[in-house]
């Protein structure tokens, strides 16, 4: 019975020991990832985490689908003009937090495509504020998704 409890506690500790090594390890790589992608992109590549594109996607997509909704019907243009202007300015700036002017970033379909949607949301955005106002292309700017995800 002894050496059966001796086992079981040696069991324990090397379990825990194991435990440990892996945490510090995941943490390791975790940190040379880190500094590995400080040093591997070149001065002025900004590095998108996946999980800052998967955000602003999900916030396009809200927005998207809520101008959607606003250019429906066109008997209510005109009473959801203000509307439709914040969602285009709101559309513009979380496009604006994936792409700086000039600067390269790590995902090749944002960085190919995204300057073409932005032109879009800039041109249906100026079509709304002018007089008087054309929501054609604020009503067509949810087909332009299809620039990254025609598939």
């Amino acid at each position: 019975m002894p050496s059966l409890i001796s086992s079981l506690r040696r069991a324990r500790i090397v379990l825990a020991l194991s435990l440990g090594l892996l945490a510090v390890g995941l943490f390791a790589c975790n940190e040379a990832a880190t500094t590995l992608r400080k040093s591997t992109y070149p001065p002025g590549f900004r590095y998108i985490s996946p999980e800052q594109i998967q955000g602003t996607m999900w916030q396009l997509a809200s927005l998207t689908d809520r101008l959607d909704r606003l250019t429906d019907d066109p008997a209510r243009l005109d009473a959801n003009r203000d509307e439709i202007e914040q969602v285009l300015r709101a559309l513009e700036s979380a496009a604006d937090e994936l792409k700086k002017e000039g600067v390269p970033a790590n995902h090749p379909l944002i960085h190919a495509n995204l300057d073409a949607y932005r032109g879009d949301v800039r041109a249906a955005l100026r079509s709304v504020e002018r007089e008087p106002p054309s929501y054609l292309r604020a009503a067509a700017l949810p087909g332009a998704c299809v620039y990254c995800h025609a598939n």
